[in-house]
């Protein structure tokens, strides 16, 4: 293979005579070898196909690789903005929570209001005799449940015939 190699490049020479020489004694190497110059362009051919050939593998995986990170990015956006729905959620969720209070605060003082009337409702109309007051009586502590209308304080169970009378 050396030695064709050296004769190749005499085919390079300046002199015509030379060259054409050179050509020939390449040509009778071949043929020595079962070979022509024709099946030499062809493994170049082939060589080169194989060289393209890495070279399109390898801007395809340039251009995987950056279409990879173009959807990571994508992907990490998505991800935070999923992060910040959930806090929102989370946000409305406990809103929700203190307006579910509310409404339950405002249906338990109704209920009560609704009690009140309807116990207000069986008082008798005559007020009943009032005793003689008595000048140095200390006020009576409230009894649970008689508070205040929309009060929070819950009779207890029984004392609300009690308060009827």
């Amino acid at each position: 293979m050396d030695r064709f190699c050296k004769v190749l490049a005499l085919a390079g020479s300046g002199s015509d005579g030379e060259a054409l020489a050179a050509l020939r004694r390449a040509r009778a190497m071949l043929a020595d070898g079962g070979l022509s110059f024709t099946d030499i362009a062809a493994r170049l051919n082939r060589s080169n196909d194989k060289q393209n050939a890495a070279d399109k593998a390898r801007a395809d995986l340039a251009s995987l690789i950056w279409e990879y990170s173009q959807k990571d990015k994508t992907v990490r956006g998505l991800q935070q903005r999923i992060a910040e729905l959930q806090a929102a959620l989370a946000r409305k969720d406990r809103e929700l929570d203190g307006v579910r209070r509310e409404l339950a605060e405002l249906s338990e003082a109704r209920r009560r209001d609704r009690h009140q009337a309807a116990a207000d409702a069986f008082r008798p109309l005559d007020p009943a005799p009032s005793r003689p007051s008595e000048p140095n009586r200390q006020p009576q502590a409230r009894r649970p449940g008689r508070g205040r209308r929309g009060s929070r304080e819950k009779p207890i169970p029984g004392q609300l015939e009690l308060a009827l009378w």
